[in-house]
C-alpha cells in the first residue's frame, strides 16, 4: 500500500505515514509525535515556500503555538520564539493537533494520510483519527490493520471508531487482503520473467508458501540467490531448474528464512542490524552514530571489567 500511495504522490498536497507499533501505543501519541516532527522538517527544508508556510501556520495556531512547540520543536524554527502558553490552553494540544493538520490542507488536492498496523492505536491515537476525519475536509485515510495480532471485535476501538464514523455518512470502503492463489503466482510469474515452466515452480510456489504474499516474495528472491531461477544471457531469457527447486531446502517459515538471509551478511553489518533494532523503526543518521558511541564505550567498559 505505501509503495501505491508513493507512486502516485502527485496526486496528494501532502502524504504523512507513520506505523504503530505494539510497544509504544503506552505512550499517548508518541508515535504521532515522530510522524508530525518529520512532516514539519520537510516543510522547514522548502525554503522557497516556506514563508508561506509560515503565515499559514501563524494563523492555524494563533497564540497557542507554543503549545504545540513543546512536543513538536521544529514548528519554533519556523515562527520563532513565542510567547509562554496558558495553563488554559496546554488543555487544548488535542484540539490543536486537529488544526495543525490544516497546514497541509490543499483545495485542489487531497491530504494523504496513511497508518499501517492500526490494530494498536491507543484511544488518543483513535480519537485524534476520528476528529481529522471529520473535522477536516480533503482528505484520504489510509487505515491498515491484521486481524491476526488482535480479535478486532464489536468492543475494539477500532471498531467502534469504524462504526462512528458510518454514523456520521463518512465513505468508508474496506478491502481484505487475503493470500495469492496458485493462478495468482502464475500470472506474478509470467508478467515478470515469462517463464516457460511457469505453472510448475506456481505449484511449487503455493504449495511452500500457502500464498503468503510476502513469503512469496522472499521465496522468489531465494530460488534467484539459489540459482534455480536465472537469466540465461545467451538467449537472453529466463530459465530455471525445476528439479532443483523441488529439492531445495528452503524454509517453509518466513521468519526462519529472513534469519537466514541476516546471518549470511557481514558481521558488521549484523551489529549495525541489532543496535538499529533497538531504536524503532526509524532513526536519525546522527541517532544512530550515538548508539554506535554508546555501545562501543559499553563493549570496552565490560571487557575492561571481564579482565
Amino acid at each position: 500500500m505505501h509503495k501505491v500511495i508513493e507512486k502516485n504522490k502527485d496526486i496528494f498536497s501532502h502524504i504523512l505515514d507513520f506505523k504503530l507499533e505494539y510497544d509504544e501505543h503506552r505512550t499517548p501519541y508518541q508515535i504521532l509525535y515522530r510522524a508530525l516532527r518529520h512532516k514539519t522538517r520537510q516543510i522547514i527544508a522548502q525554503e522557497e515556500v516556506l514563508s508561506q508556510y509560515r503565515n499559514k501556520l501563524q494563523n492555524i495556531l494563533c497564540i497557542e503555538a507554543q503549545t504545540l512547540i513543546d512536543v513538536i520543536p521544529e514548528i519554533e524554527i519556523i515562527l520563532g520564539k513565542q510567547s509562554l502558553p496558558s495553563r488554559e490552553n496546554r488543555k487544548k494540544l488535542d484540539s490543536l493537533l486537529v488544526h495543525f493538520m490544516e497546514l497541509f490542507l490543499d483545495i485542489e488536492k487531497p491530504l494523504c494520510i496513511y497508518i499501517d498496523d492500526v490494530q494498536w492505536a491507543d484511544k488518543v491515537t483513535i480519537d485524534w483519527i476520528t476528529n481529522i476525519i471529520l473535522k477536516l475536509e480533503n482528505i484520504v485515510f489510509f487505515l491498515t490493520y491484521r486481524d491476526d495480532d488482535i480479535d478486532i471485535s464489536k468492543h475494539h476501538r477500532l471498531t467502534e471508531m469504524l462504526n462512528e464514523l458510518s454514523s456520521a455518512n463518512i465513505n468508508i470502503d474496506e478491502v481484505e487482503i487475503v493470500p495469492l492463489t496458485r493462478q495468482n503466482i502464475e500470472s506474478l510469474i509470467v508478467d515478470n520473467m515469462q517463464l516457460t515452466e511457469s505453472k510448475e515452480v506456481a505449484k511449487l510456489i503455493f504449495e511452500r508458501t500457502k500464498g503468503n504474499s510476502f513469503f512469496v516474495k522472499q521465496y522468489l528472491k531465494q530460488l534467484h540467490k539459489d540459482g534455480a531461477i536465472y537469466f540465461d544471457m545467451k538467449s537472453l531469457n529466463w530459465k530455471c531448474d525445476v528439479g532443483k527447486i523441488d529439492t531445495l531446502q528452503i524454509s517453509d517459515n518466513v521468519f526462519d528464512m529472513l534469519c537466514k538471509n541476516i546471518n549470511v551478511l557481514d558481521e558488521d553489518v549484523r551489529q549495525l542490524l541489532c543496535i538499529a533494532s533497538c531504536i524503532g523503526n526509524t532513526f536519525s543518521y546522527d541517532l544512530l552514530k550515538k548508539y554506535l558511541i554508546i555501545h562501543k564505550y559499553l563493549k570496552n567498559h565490560f571487557l575492561q571489567l571481564c579482565l
